[in-house]
């Protein structure tokens, strides 16, 4: 029996001369393979623009088995990007959270509610008309509510990244975040989209701020491995 879902686009791979594997965060199933024939053919009705990172699909399908790949009948974009396809920042940004997302989300596993931020979190920078460059940090920081490793919020003058807090002991070790970083960490930490504008910093602090994020993620996630797509953003933003 097909059922339908809303889906975000995670990555994508060749399955053959003129096919697709998608990798999609679905709000009901949660992280599904889809097999997509025929889109790279140059008379294909199902446009490979669908596939763009980040972007919002929804389609049918059979769900008995989510470990499988899953054949997709009408698949159709449910909020076409208008910013993030035409503004460079925007592309760049959706690029790297994807690969951040793909790698980070791990099962099958449906969270309804961590769909819906993701989906509110893109249309929002979709719509945004500037103070957006320090979105991804705010967005990746927000995730980890969903994730399961929330930074807890408490004093200290140092953030030990195994433990999840801030702390007013230090160890000299890798995990641990001093000086200036953990300023600009806590607070991009108390930072909401709607108070990006409030945020300031510059592209050395973004950059550090960012990196300090990745190994937090690195930490806490098993096999997340290396981010590469960040570097890009650190030359639209200076």
């Amino acid at each position: 029996m097909l059922a339908s879902t809303k889906a975000i686009v995670l990555h994508k791979v060749k399955y053959s001369e003129t096919s697709l594997v998608i990798q999609v965060f679905s709000r009901e199933y949660g992280k599904i393979s889809i097999l997509v024939n025929g889109v790279r053919k140059n008379k294909s009705r199902t446009k490979s623009a669908l596939f763009e990172p980040l972007s919002i699909i929804e389609f049918a399908g059979n769900f008995k088995n989510t470990e499988k790949l899953i054949h997709p009948n009408g698949i159709k974009l449910t909020y076409p990007f208008i910013g993030i396809q035409t503004h460079m920042a925007k592309r760049m940004m959706a690029l790297f959270l994807s690969e951040i997302l793909h790698k980070s989300i791990k099962e099958p596993q449906p969270d309804p509610e961590m769909f819906d931020y993701m989906e509110g979190a893109l249309k929002f920078l979709d719509i945004s008309s500037s103070n957006y460059a320090n979105f991804h940090l705010v967005f990746l920081f927000q995730l980890t509510r969903y994730l399961g490793f929330y930074p807890r919020l408490s004093d200290g003058e140092y953030f030990n990244m195994m433990e999840g807090n801030f702390s007013s002991n230090y160890l000299n070790t890798p995990s641990y975040l001093h000086g200036e970083t953990v300023t600009h960490f806590r607070n991009v930490l108390g930072t909401k989209f709607d108070t990006l504008s409030a945020l300031e910093l510059n592209n050395i602090q973004r950059r550090e701020t960012l990196q300090s994020i990745i190994s937090y993620y690195q930490i806490h996630i098993h096999g997340l491995g290396e981010i590469h797509s960040h570097h890009i953003l650190e030359k639209l933003f200076k």
